[in-house]
């Protein structure tokens, strides 16, 4: 935040008054300090909410949905495919 600050003007205005420098110095502190307060509440509820959708995927009384169309269908044929071909790759072992 120091270097934001230097970066104002450091001299005092003509007209009087305090430099820019010395007025805006407390807001930009604050500012990030409020940013930073959000970023990291922000984590915490993003952290949250995968905690619960990784419950809710992994949850044993989750019950599948059935295909909707044509691509759904496909889309499930070839995730069944592909897990059929894993399993015969361990099961080779």
């Amino acid at each position: 935040m120091n270097s934001l600050k230097r970066s104002l003007f450091p001299a005092v205005p003509q007209g009087g008054g305090i430099p820019p420098a010395a007025q805006w110095g407390n807001e930009f502190r604050a500012g990030s300090k409020h940013f930073l307060e959000a970023v990291q509440n922000a984590e915490v509820i993003f952290r949250k909410l995968y905690k619960t959708s990784a419950q809710g995927m992994n949850s044993p009384t989750r019950t599948d949905t059935s295909p909707d169309g044509a691509f759904d269908i496909l889309l499930n044929f070839i995730d069944g495919l592909s897990r059929w071909i894993e399993w015969e790759k361990h099961a080779g072992q």
